[in-house]
């Protein structure tokens, strides 16, 4: 994160939306990495270390790239913790319907830095929305409404038509790309525990 993607290297390059979002609240003009968009991520991490004090961010312990980068923990076996740069951590948290083995409850939360609540200028993290409304729980039906959390939410509108392709008689098996093989090994260790319980 931080960067263009470098799928993008050979074509017509460009600060979108979202990245400019994620450079002006700590100082940095999109406009001046023109030409060098690939600046951007290290330009961001000194920026953070620069003002995070300021503005109420603790990161003395965190690396470089943990201002920057998504990281992601799977919590075996039902909860993923999520980080990206220094403002926010999300927990989701998956649980089985007691009924319909078709569906699930996902819990969604989101937790602001302390800095983050009294940024005004936070508006690029997906929405500063979420730091509003999330002082209390929400209860809704996935369709209803969008969560406010742009990958989350682009996520969710991809399973839906997974499930149905999950339960179709011309499902034999998936093919993950190299960064999902986390996803065969979370239910290799799923059917390791399953198998140890019997």
């Amino acid at each position: 994160m931080g960067a263009p993607a470098q799928s993008l290297k050979n074509k017509d390059l460009r600060i979108d939306d979202q990245l400019a979002s994620m450079l002006t609240p700590w100082g940095l003009d999109p406009k001046d990495f023109t030409g060098r968009e690939y600046d951007t991520r290290p330009a961001l991490q000194r920026a953070k270390r620069e003002h995070a004090e300021s503005k109420g961010y603790r990161i003395g312990e965190l690396e470089d790239d943990q201002l920057t980068d998504a990281y992601h923990y799977n919590i075996f076996p039902n909860v993923t913790v999520s980080f990206a740069g220094c403002e926010y951590v999300s927990m989701q948290r998956m649980r089985p319907h007691p009924q319909n083995p078709e569906k699930c409850f996902y819990d969604n939360f989101t937790f602001g830095a302390k800095g983050s609540e009294s940024d005004a200028d936070l508006d690029g993290l997906g929405g500063k929305e979420w730091l509003n409304e999330g002082k209390e729980r929400q209860f809704f039906t996935y369709g209803e409404r969008l969560m406010n959390r742009r990958i989350a939410d682009q996520d969710l509108s991809i399973v839906v038509g997974q499930q149905l392709g999950l339960g179709s008689r011309g499902f034999t098996g998936v093919t993950l790309a190299k960064q999902e093989h986390r996803v065969q090994r979370f239910h290799e260790v799923i059917d390791q525990y399953l198998e140890s319980t019997r």
